[in-house]
C-alpha cells in the first residue's frame, strides 16, 4: 500500500511539471508572433499592412486554438488529478484500515500474551514452591553454616564445672579433652563423648554430664563417689571410695578432717570389700569409726577391730559388717563405760578394762 501511494504522488508531480512546460511554451509562441508582426510592419510599411493583418488574424486563430487546447487539457488534467486524489484517498483509507486492523491484532495479541503471563504467574508458583522452598532453605543453611564456621564465634566457649569436691575445675576440664580449638558446634554434637572422657579419667567421678546453654556456655556437672575412709601409703593419704576403688590423687593431712576413718589394711581386695559394705551402713556409725585394723583369729581370718571415736571397740568379721554393725546404734547408749562389743559369734559386750 505504501508503494502504491508513493507512485501516485510521483505521477501527480510529473503532470504538474508537464502543465508548467505547456504554459511556458504557449506564452513563448505568442510572444514570437507579436514580435514578428511588429517587425514586418516596420520593414514593409503600409503596402504590406493587409498581409500583416491576415497574419495577425492567423496568429490570433492559432493562439485561440492553443488557448482552447490548453483549456481542454487543463480540464482533463483537473479531472485526472481529481481521480488521482480519489484513488489516493482510497489508498490512504485502505492503509489506515490495515493499520487499525494491525493495531487491533497487536492489541489482541498483547492482551492474550498478558493474560497468558498472568495465568503463568499464578500457575508457576503453585507448582514450583513445593520444590523451591527446600532448595532455598538448604542454600541459606549452607551459607549460614559457612559464615559461622569461619567466624571467631565458632570456637569461643565457656566451660563451667559443678559438683566437684576432691577434684578441681581445671582437672575436670582437662579430663574432658575439650580443646580451645574445638568448634562449639562440634562440642555440642559430641558432648556425651566428652562427658565419658571425664568419667574414665578419674576413679572419683561417679557420673558426668555436659549441658549446653545458648550461645556458647557448656556446663560439666559431675558427681563424685563418697569417701568411706583413707589409707596411708608412704606418708601420703588417699581416699577409699564407696566404689571400692582408691582415689588417684593424694589428700593432704590437713584436709583429712576431724572424724576421718583410717584403714590399716594392705590387701586391695579386702579394702574394696570393706568400702562396699561401709557404704551400706548408717552415716552416724561411719563417722564414728576412727580406725580399722585386721585382727584375725584361728576361727575368723577376716576379723576386724573397729576403734570408735566414742571410746568403744567393735570386733566383727568383714563379711558380717553389713548385717551386724547396724546393731551398734542400739547397744552404744546402754554402755556406761568404755567397752568391747564382740560380734564375732553372736553379739555381746564387756568392759574394755577387763
Amino acid at each position: 500500500m505504501k508503494d502504491r501511494e508513493d507512485q501516485l504522488v510521483r505521477e501527480e508531480q510529473e503532470h504538474m511539471l508537464f502543465e508548467e512546460e505547456v504554459q511556458t511554451e504557449s506564452v513563448d509562441q505568442a510572444s514570437e508572433a507579436v514580435e514578428h508582426s511588429e517587425s514586418t510592419e516596420a520593414d514593409d510599411g503600409a503596402d504590406w499592412s493587409d498581409e500583416a493583418e491576415e497574419k495577425i488574424e492567423d496568429e490570433d486563430e492559432r493562439q485561440e486554438e492553443a488557448s482552447q487546447f490548453l483549456k481542454s487539457w487543463r480540464e482533463k488534467h483537473e479531472a485526472y488529478l481529481a481521480s488521482q486524489a480519489q484513488s489516493l484517498e482510497v489508498v490512504r483509507e485502505e492503509v489506515e484500515n490495515d493499520s487499525d486492523q494491525g493495531q487491533s491484532k497487536k492489541r489482541s495479541s498483547f492482551f492474550k500474551r498478558e493474560k497468558k503471563l498472568k495465568e503463568d504467574q499464578v500457575s508457576i508458583p503453585r507448582k514450583a514452591w513445593a520444590k523451591a522452598v527446600p532448595i532455598y532453605l538448604v542454600a541459606v543453611s549452607v551459607v549460614l553454616l559457612a559464615t559461622y564456621f569461619i567466624s571467631p564465634w565458632s570456637k569461643q566457649k565457656q566451660l563451667k564445672v559443678t559438683g566437684q569436691n576432691l577434684l578441681t575445675a581445671e582437672m575436670v576440664r582437662q579430663y574432658s579433652l575439650i580443646s580451645d580449638q574445638d568448634y562449639s558446634l562440634t562440642t555440642l554434637l559430641h558432648k556425651d563423648a566428652y562427658a565419658a572422657n571425664v568419667k574414665k579419667s578419674s576413679n572419683l567421678v561417679k557420673t558426668a554430664s555436659i549441658s549446653y546453654q545458648f550461645p556458647n556456655q557448656f556446663t560439666i556437672a559431675i558427681e563424685e563417689y563418697k569417701e568411706v575412709g583413707y589409707i596411708k601409703q608412704n606418708d601420703a593419704y588417699y581416699s577409699v571410695l564407696s566404689s571400692g576403688k582408691i582415689a588417684e590423687i593424694e589428700t593432704a593431712e590437713e584436709n583429712l578432717g576431724a572424724d576421718y576413718t583410717l584403714m590399716n589394711l594392705t590387701d586391695k581386695e579386702m579394702i574394696k570389700e570393706l568400702a562396699l559394705q561401709l557404704d551400706q551402713i548408717d552415716q552416724k556409725i561411719l563417722t564414728n569409726i576412727q580406725q580399722v585394723d585386721l585382727t584375725p583369729t584361728t576361727a575368723t581370718a577376716d576379723l576386724l577391730t573397729l576403734t570408735m571415736y566414742d571410746g568403744n571397740k567393735i570386733l566383727i568379721p568383714l563379711s558380717h559388717i553389713d548385717t551386724k554393725l547396724s546393731y551398734y546404734l542400739t547397744i552404744a547408749p546402754q554402755l556406761s563405760v568404755a567397752s568391747v562389743v564382740d560380734m564375732e559369734v553372736g553379739v555381746f559386750s564387756y568392759a574394755l578394762s577387763q
